[in-house]
């Protein structure tokens, strides 16, 4: 990839030289390199801005809300979030906006602006369930449960984590529905009903054990 940067410059490519950076950027991220990859999609929103490329800007902008969120800089992930978002509105992407949406409201939890988040949420859920966007329901359902977990609200975060759940087994996504077994176990553990909190992270378990996934079993254990 480096290797193509400089060709891509000599020949005034901007366009491939952008994508050359986000892919950078992505790399970056999947190695844990985030102020490289921070740097490498700041670098390719740069380019995409001056071709005023809407789409790639949308993307680039999502990128970097996801690594100021996975860096916990929730402040800076908002901000760009919502940028983003109105890109993805601007060029009719329900889709996108829809699955930035749920990110944003992660971040909103985590900075404890419940009212906001839960707007967020109800707007992702809307767009998802017109478009028939299962992955996206199922991952509002179960923020929608971290939202009322945080609130402690335990049996409506227990509501939307079951309903999570049941996304997660119709679409097949035996990770995603570990995660949601786990946290069900933690709301009924925190609603002092042991013995449904032991049965729902012991199910979480078989799954990570299944899957040989170290992150469940780091959790579980």
């Amino acid at each position: 990839m480096d290797q193509n940067i400089p060709v891509f410059r000599r020949f005034n490519d901007s366009l491939h030289l952008g994508n050359a950076y986000l892919l950078k950027g992505k790399i970056g991220m999947t190695n844990g390199f985030f102020n490289i990859a921070l740097l490498e999609t700041q670098n390719a929103l740069k380019i995409h801005r001056a071709l005023n490329d809407e789409f790639r800007m949308a993307e680039d902008l999502f990128q970097i809300g996801v690594i100021y969120q996975t860096t916990e800089d929730h402040k800076n992930a908002i901000s760009i979030f919502e940028e983003s978002i109105q890109y993805y509105k601007k060029i009719e992407n329900d889709q996108s906006v829809a699955q930035v949406l749920n990110y944003l409201a992660d971040s909103k939890i985590k900075l404890k602006q419940y009212g906001s988040a839960e707007k967020d949420l109800e707007d992702a859920m809307f767009l998802s369930r017109k478009l028939e966007y299962n992955a996206n329901i199922a991952r509002v359902y179960f923020n929608m449960g971290l939202l009322e977990f945080t609130r402690e609200d335990y049996p409506k975060a227990i509501t939307n984590f079951e309903s999570s759940l049941d996304v997660w087994k119709t679409i097949g996504s035996p990770y995603n529905e570990a995660t949601s077994l786990y946290y069900m176990g933690q709301a009924y553990g925190r609603q002092g009903d042991y013995n449904k909190a032991l049965m729902y992270v012991d199910s979480s378990l078989a799954i990570g054990d299944q899957l040989g996934d170290p992150e469940i079993l780091g959790k579980v254990y």
